[in-house]
């Protein structure tokens, strides 16, 4: 199966893990594979791919990634293997653009610069919103070590969260 466009010569859909092609549209329906079914994140692709490097049709999936860096010059190719998602009429760009939830939550962190020397108490405040009211707990640590300190955000007023972050007791290891 192909597609075929003027600016980007043809487009090969993606053929089975030996490499063959489907013999109906109904055998497409168990795989429903696709390369456009992309998820572009700021400058970075995260791409479909149909092979791990114990099975699957490497050479459909590279010529694919040389496509799309045709097409997206300058950006980040990320290839996963959907394959677990055969069937399920989509790809990674499918199955990541809605998350339903009924009390939504809404986190808005405030910015900070300069603070990678601090230590000490450091005060930390953001916004976090939902319909039913939200209880937060901040894990952090300083740049360069591993462990996570916790800090239990106290709701000062409406959607308003603070703490003081306590960068003088994380020890390295």
């Amino acid at each position: 199966m192909t597609i075929n466009h003027s600016n980007l010569g043809i487009w090969t859909l993606p053929p089975k893990d030996n490499g063959s092609w489907y013999t109906s549209g109904t055998e497409y329906n168990n795989y429903t594979r696709t390369y456009m079914n992309h998820l572009i994140v700021n400058k970075t692709i995260i791409q479909p791919i149909f092979h791990n490097e114990v099975d699957g049709y490497k050479q459909a999936d590279d010529e694919a990634i040389a496509l799309i860096r045709k097409i997206y010059p300058g950006y980040e190719i990320y290839p996963i293997d959907m394959r677990p998602y055969d069937g399920s009429g989509g790809s990674i760009h499918c199955i990541t653009k809605e998350l339903h939830v009924e009390n939504p939550m809404k986190i808005k962190p405030k910015l900070y610069a300069d603070t990678i020397d601090w230590m000490g108490l450091f005060p930390f405040e953001t916004e976090i919103a939902n319909n039913s009211g939200a209880n937060a707990t901040l894990m952090y640590r300083k740049k360069g070590e591993t462990l996570y300190k916790s800090a239990k955000l106290t709701n000062t007023t409406a959607d308003n969260f603070v703490t003081n972050l306590n960068f003088s007791s994380v020890k390295p290891n």
